[in-house]
This record gives structure tokens, sequence and C-alpha cells, in this order.
């Protein structure tokens, strides 16, 4: 079966959190997370908005966030861990922090991790 693949591209952290409020109840139960370094492509402006982004792997769709961040202590941190603790995963700010990924990769967070 194929997932059904939903994004919700505010670019903003306080539309994010609001947008996960409004509807991360709806999708079931989450099955992983994961986080993912935009590569810049060539193509790209010098000063073209490259976005990270957040995957919400749910029992029948994912969900895609963008305005959500890691890796320093700031708003998009703080988004992350506002909307990862509305599925019910504790994780510090330090913790968010913590996460360091190089330009086109990923870090995946677990349902095991999650419980």
């Amino acid at each position: 079966m194929t997932k059904k693949y939903i994004r919700f591209e505010d670019h903003s952290t306080s539309k994010s959190i609001k947008c996960a409020k409004k509807n991360l109840s709806k999708f079931g139960k989450l099955e992983k997370v994961i986080l993912r370094a935009p590569r810049r492509h060539k193509q790209a402006k010098y000063n073209e908005q490259i976005w990270n982004r957040v995957y919400m792997h749910f029992d029948n769709c994912i969900v895609r966030f963008n305005g959500l961040s890691w890796g320093y202590f700031g708003e998009g941190t703080r988004g992350l861990k506002e909307v990862l603790k509305m599925v019910d995963f504790e994780i510090s700010s330090e913790e968010i922090a913590a996460i360091q990924i190089e330009a086109g990769e990923s870090h995946t967070i677990k349902v095991k991790e999650l419980i």
C-alpha cells in the first residue's frame, strides 16, 4: 500500500507548529521521524533559502514540515521540540541542538526510540 504524502510548507516555525496542532492527531500511529538537511543546488541563487525538512512517517501517510530545525538553540529547534511533543516524544533542547547533519544527509528517529 502506498502512503499518502502530505506537505506543509509554511517555511516558518510558528506556522509549522500551528499546522501540526491542527493536523497531527489525524494521522494515526507514528512510525519514525526523519530529519533531512538539504543539499544546495548549483542553480540556487546565493541568497535563496534552502529549507530543512522533517518527515514524520505515520501508519497511512508521510507528513513533511519545513520551518523546523536542529543543530543549534533557536526558534526552529524549539518548534521541532514542540511538534515532537505533540506525538508524545519528549526530547530536550540540548539533544536537538546536538544533532548535526551534513548537507544532503538525514537522521532517523525510530519508533522504538519514541517509546
